[in-house]
């Protein structure tokens, strides 16, 4: 009986040791080229609480393009409660987008 797959996929180990580095900048960069597979957008939501505005930043970013409903709840949280002015103008702006190409026809 196959119980599903237990940690992350090989898609994610990497993503993981570039999360866990000390670079804010690495991190950032892994976020931006994450791949949208199963387990990934648990990871980009945990970066939304890194001490780093430019890795928050970027966690937003790759969430937009998961467009998922936890990625949705989680931009609005953090249009309304970061920190940084620039990662909650980047949520305002991500949920905008998202919200414009949901009401376009034929979509």
């Amino acid at each position: 009986m196959d119980r599903g797959q237990v940690g992350p996929g090989p898609d994610l180990v990497g993503l993981q040791d570039a999360l866990a580095s000390k670079d804010a900048s690495a991190r950032a960069t892994a976020l931006l080229r994450i791949p949208n597979v199963p387990g990934a957008e648990e990871l980009v939501v945990a970066a939304l609480a890194d001490p780093s505005a430019e890795v928050r930043r970027a966690a937003v970013q790759a969430l937009a393009r998961m467009a998922g409903p936890h990625a949705i709840t989680s931009m609005m949280h953090t249009a309304a409660h970061d920190p940084a002015p620039a990662v909650r103008a980047e949520a305002v702006s991500a949920l905008a987008r998202l919200v414009r190409g949901r009401s376009e026809p034929g979509r």
